[in-house]
């Protein structure tokens, strides 16, 4: 072979070879994406972002995930199907990279259906199962209590605060009593409470005195959540006035 030839064939190997080379690397660039692509943003926040991902061939539920901007690390929050669902968009927080949201689990009780929510926290920087908070929506441990479902209900807002803090408005939900039209993230006529988790809090173990009911009303305005600038304080809405509490 003349030393042309060689020549262009080896220009042609460098060629081709570059050309592979920068494919995947922008096929590993749209991997990485944060947000993914085809997948819908619910909520961007500074330093994650929170979106749904469609059903992929080996699950049969859409995904509420959350992403980190910088380092682009993706985690799965929650499915949306019928016995575990996503609380709606307006409710989720973030601060830095922990984002907490809620977390709806559905059960055939022999009373019907009751859908009991859940408020959880997670850093996207821990491992995916490590939460930093787990509570119930309206503090209670059970979805019911002496006959009564008192968990089907709303968060309308959360709120991080610095220290780990989650605060959260719990009120009854639009729609039919929490069944399948019922709106989690927004208010209906009813009461109202504010609730606070320290971080590391547990539903599920006991925690005497850990979670606190700051406020109880019909009154409080259901996205009035506001924390002090200091951060030692969270202050809500409520007969039209503004009151606080300590954190």
């Amino acid at each position: 072979m003349s030393p042309f030839r060689l020549i262009t064939a080896a220009f042609a190997l460098i060629v081709i070879g570059s050309l592979i080379w920068l494919m995947g690397i922008a096929q590993s660039a749209q991997l990485a994406q944060c947000p993914p692509p085809a997948t819908t943003v619910l909520k961007r926040f500074a330093d994650v972002v929170v979106y749904r991902r469609p059903p992929a061939a080996r699950d049969r539920a859409a995904s509420v995930n959350a992403c980190v901007r910088a380092t682009r690390r993706n985690s799965r929050l929650t499915y949306e199907g019928y016995y575990e669902d996503f609380g709606g968009r307006r409710s989720p927080a973030a601060r830095g990279r922990v984002v907490a949201w809620v977390q709806v689990i559905r059960d055939d009780g022999a009373d019907g259906d009751v859908a009991v929510l859940n408020i959880m926290a997670r850093d996207l920087d821990a491992p995916r199962d490590a939460l930093e908070v787990l509570a119930r929506s309206n503090g209670t441990r059970y979805g019911c209590e002496r006959g009564y479902c008192t968990s089907a209900s709303a968060v309308s807002q959360i709120v991080i605060a610095a220290d780990g803090t989650v605060i959260w408005i719990a009120c009854d939900a639009q729609g039919n009593d929490g069944g399948d039209d019922a709106i989690y993230d927004k208010c209906g006529p009813g009461g109202r409470s504010i609730w606070a988790a320290p971080p590391g809090y547990d539903v599920s173990r006991t925690q005497p005195g850990a979670l606190r009911e700051l406020a109880r009303g019909s009154s409080i305005a259901g996205r009035s959540l506001r924390l002090s600038d200091n951060g030692q304080r969270i202050s809500w809405i409520q007969r039209h006035h503004r009151r606080s509490a300590p954190l």
